[in-house]
């Protein structure tokens, strides 16, 4: 059980540090910016609900009150930070807010690993 969370928050901790570095080549428009975002998000989830289905009860729990809210509260920022790309508006926002959430993210990993 314990072995599995490891796994599962190495792979998910990795995703994160890998798209984190990729992106401090060059500078990036609001729209590339957006889609790296959402990429992370969509792997970590992806990632999540494998090794969710895989864990224990007890596991399953823990994650369900620390981890996946995080998830959730992530996603609805890249849902504002979209629709504001839509409409033209700044997104800086919504960016500083989701980078705040990763960090959060990572610290839980790195904490719980």
């Amino acid at each position: 059980m314990r072995r599995n969370f490891r796994f599962a928050a190495a792979l998910i901790l990795s995703v994160f540090l890998i798209a984190s570095c990729a992106g401090l080549q060059r500078a990036e428009t609001p729209i590339q910016s957006y889609a790296k975002a959402l990429g992370i998000w969509v792997d970590s989830a992806t990632q999540f609900k494998l090794y969710y289905e895989i864990t224990d009860e007890a596991t399953q729990a823990k994650w369900d009150e620390e981890f996946k809210p995080v998830l959730v509260r992530s996603k609805e920022i890249l849902d504002i930070w979209k629709m504001r790309l839509d409409i033209g508006q700044t997104t800086a926002d919504q960016m500083e807010q989701w980078k705040l959430l990763k960090n959060e993210l990572l610290v839980y990993l790195a904490t719980n690993m």
